[in-house]
């Protein structure tokens, strides 16, 4: 054993770099994420203002005191957490997508097949449980449900 003479034991330098590489790679993917969807909102935003006839062109998604402010700050905070997702990182929002998720293709699925939503939602559960299953052998069979075709 080598003297040494500082009272710090030494720590083993590859699991040190290894440590450190996880954690920079993660925090990489993070700042990567943030920036690809902050690029997501400016890209939306400057669409918008090139309609200048319509009445969404003087939006302002950076005015505090706007709903708009508030929407896409959630929108923003979304497209991280897909983003995040993509990169095999968890991250809190990821559930309320899945939630929104459902609710869509609930919502799309009601309206192409003259379904009363509110029958839908007042369902009991093994009723519910059936619909459920039927929307999912529907979105399964159907490759546009929500998005939409990818000729328009």
């Amino acid at each position: 054993m080598r003297k040494n003479k500082s009272n710090v034991i030494p720590f083993p330098d590859r699991m040190s770099r290894n440590i450190s590489d996880n954690v920079m790679q993660e925090m990489n993917l993070h700042e990567e994420a943030a920036d690809m969807a902050t690029f997501c909102i400016d890209i939306i935003q400057k669409a918008i203002r090139k309609q200048s006839h319509s009445e969404l062109s003087t939006i302002d998604f950076n005015d505090i005191q706007t709903p708009e402010h508030k929407d896409m700050f959630v929108i923003l905070n979304l497209l991280s957490s897909m983003f995040l997702r993509k990169g095999g990182i968890d991250h809190l929002l990821q559930s309320d997508l899945d939630h929104v998720y459902a609710k869509l293709v609930t919502i799309d699925y009601a309206v192409k097949n003259d379904v009363d939503l509110m029958e839908l939602i007042d369902a009991d559960y093994d009723h519910l449980t059936g619909v459920l299953q039927h929307i999912e052998d529907w979105i399964d069979k159907d490759d546009d449900v929500i998005l939409g075709d990818d000729d328009e």
